[in-house]
């Protein structure tokens, strides 16, 4: 087990939201499950700023349901694996489904931010 100072993880939030422009107008998606430290990410810094947190089910990990979720709960800022990522990018490619180029193009929603980085979480 490692343990992290509080004020290491308050920092890190900070640090999170300053970085992601993340206020309360935004809906982030919660999609590493409790049991992993990435939902460090994405959970504390959400409620810190403000932003509504948005819970993913199991049903919507395939890919083009999760597509859907997105578009669906008005999702604007997605922190997912690499992994995960790599999978959606195919699936929008075969679908012809467009998710972003840099949300330039306002589609699934009007999502601001897509965070492709490897969710080691802040540990």
């Amino acid at each position: 087990m490692l343990l992290v100072p509080q004020c290491a993880v308050v920092n890190h939030n900070r640090g999170f939201v300053e970085d992601l422009e993340i206020s309360e107008a935004d809906r982030v998606v919660q999609f590493a499950t409790v049991t992993f430290d990435a939902s460090v990410e994405e959970i504390f810094p959400t409620l810190e700023s403000g932003a509504c947190l948005i819970l993913r089910t199991e049903e919507v990990l395939e890919q083009h349901r999760f597509l859907d979720f997105v578009e669906t709960e008005g999702i604007t800022v997605l922190d997912l694996p690499t992994a995960y990522w790599q999978t959606l990018l195919e699936c929008l490619r075969e679908s012809g489904r467009r998710l972003h180029p840099a949300y330039a193009g306002r589609s699934l929603a009007e999502t601001r931010h897509v965070i492709a980085m490897p969710d080691v979480g802040p540990t």
